[in-house]
């Protein structure tokens, strides 16, 4: 805490006015964010970070709120549990939609980032669920990104061998627009078209 604060005031002596934490951990107790947040709003200082969903409490959101954070960049993925469960999120829709609540409460204004495809579970019909979820919670920005299998990773491995992989290997392309996934029960097109 003290070395984040101690860059926090030579930011600011510098002339910084606006600070983002790409950090998906930084929210991890009310004990570390709180002086932190305090001497962002000490030099009034514009900032956002990034959250897991289980760390937003009442607390954390009145922190955030009180201290003047723009923008909280919330991992969804997605609002359906039995792909949240595939993926090993760690979190379910209901703490997810806990956690958006709180912060609309304290005016925090929220980022959520949804991931299409990332299960072989992903249908037309939960993406649908999970774009009219985010309209209805009021989220602030919503970045919609298409899963990709990079090379090396235990999806990667999977899709390979199940020949989920347009082309058969991985491709770098623009995941906010097209996929080189095709599941059985979803194409790439279908989920670059949704």
């Amino acid at each position: 805490v003290e070395n984040v604060v101690a860059e926090i005031d030579q930011l600011a002596a510098e002339g910084y006015k606006a600070i983002g934490f790409m950090d998906d951990n930084f929210i991890i107790t009310e004990k570390r964010l709180k002086p932190i947040a305090e001497a962002l709003k000490k030099y009034d200082i514009i900032w956002g970070c990034q959250a897991r969903v289980d760390a937003i409490t009442e607390n954390i959101a009145f922190i955030l709120g009180s201290t003047g954070c723009h923008y909280v960049d919330l991992g969804v993925e997605s609002f359906n549990d039995e792909i949240l469960e595939y993926i090993k999120k760690g979190a379910s829709r209901e703490q997810t939609i806990e956690a958006i609540n709180l912060l609309n409460k304290y005016k925090v204004p929220v980022k959520l980032n949804i991931l299409i495809g990332t299960s072989p579970l992903e249908t037309k019909e939960t993406i649908r669920e999970t774009l009219d979820t985010a309209i209805k919670l009021k989220a602030d920005q919503v970045m919609i990104n298409i899963v990709a299998p990079f090379p090396g990773t235990d999806f990667y491995d999977l899709a390979k061998k199940n020949k989920w992989i347009v082309g058969g290997d991985y491709v770098p392309t623009d995941f906010q627009h097209h996929s080189i996934l095709s599941y059985p029960n979803l194409t790439n097109k279908e989920m670059e078209n949704l």
